[in-house]
Parts: structure tokens; sequence; C-alpha cells
């Protein structure tokens, strides 16, 4: 377990609440892609999302 993991752990056992924030990019498979067309579309609108200020998800 690294030392991120840990911490977050023993924050969430005592009960104290916290803020999560994410990013995400998300793209859905189509029938003329690959597995590398797919993931490069998907990581191209997660690198918008943190380009645009965060805190939000980007469908490609």
């Amino acid at each position: 377990m690294n030392l991120f993991s840990h911490k977050l752990r023993i924050i969430l056992i005592s009960g104290k609440r916290i803020s999560i924030t994410i990013c995400c990019g998300i793209t859905q498979f189509t029938a003329n892609d690959t597995a590398v067309s797919a993931y490069i579309r998907a990581d191209n609108a997660l690198y918008n999302t943190k380009r645009n200020g965060r805190k939000q998800c980007i469908i490609s």
C-alpha cells in the first residue's frame, strides 16, 4: 500500500468528510475503432478537461 492510499484510508475510517474532484475523458468504442484509437480519443478528452479548468468530464 502506498503512502497516499494509506493516508486516505485513515481519513475515511475516521469518518472525516473530504472533498474529491475528478477529471474524465470519456469515449464510446465504435465499430471502426481499435483499442488504440479509442484510448487516444479518451486520453485527448482527458487532457482537454485539464486545459479547461478541471473538475469536469468531456465526452469525445
